[in-house]
């Protein structure tokens, strides 16, 4: 039988992401969590995600960190998709 739980979390974001995309990279054990949009509880905003950067989530130690992403970024995105090479 397998139960559902959640691990223990550390930098959890204080604002949520919609529309964006998630993608597993094994080798780092990490989701990246790419463009969208994101809410901010503290101004009561929605801002769009910008491609330079990725929030992530590793899920061998359960720290959320965001990462800046190299090269020529595209234009702002939602509700797109990502590949992992």
């Amino acid at each position: 039988m397998y139960i559902w739980t959640v691990p223990p979390q550390t930098n959890v974001p204080k604002d949520y992401q919609i529309l964006f995309s998630a993608t597993y990279h094994p080798k780092t054990q990490k989701v990246y969590y790419i463009g969208g949009s994101y809410y901010n509880s503290t101004s009561d905003s929605l801002y769009n995600s910008f491609l330079t950067y990725a929030r992530t989530f590793n899920t061998v130690n359960g720290i959320w960190s965001r990462e800046s992403i190299e090269g020529d970024a595209p234009s702002q995105r939602e509700q797109h998709t990502t590949t992992l090479r």
